[in-house]
């Protein structure tokens, strides 16, 4: 999203072939100048809050980059605890 400037969400398909025991999936993205500014654009969309405040997620994920003065964020939901991924994940 930062190289192209603009904000999108993954396709269905797209989520599908990269996280591969989903149950339940979210995702929320967004920019702003810091963390508040995020939290309130997130929280005063449509559709965001019902993932942050729903029940039906557990347990999420985060990215988070900074670039040109703002804070870039995906967040995903998730129900299960390790939804599996096809993706090469660093070591915590």
């Amino acid at each position: 999203m930062t190289k192209a400037g603009r904000l999108f969400h993954q396709s269905s398909g797209q989520m599908k072939r990269r996280i591969t025991r989903w149950i339940r999936l979210g995702e929320n993205v967004g920019y702003g100048a810091g963390v508040a500014s995020l939290e309130r654009a997130f929280m005063h969309s449509p559709l965001h809050p019902a993932n942050i405040l729903g029940r039906g997620s557990r347990y999420l994920g985060v990215g988070v980059v900074r670039k040109n003065g703002f804070v870039w964020a995906t967040v995903l939901f998730e129900s299960r605890r390790d939804p599996g991924t096809t993706l090469r994940m660093p070591a915590c």
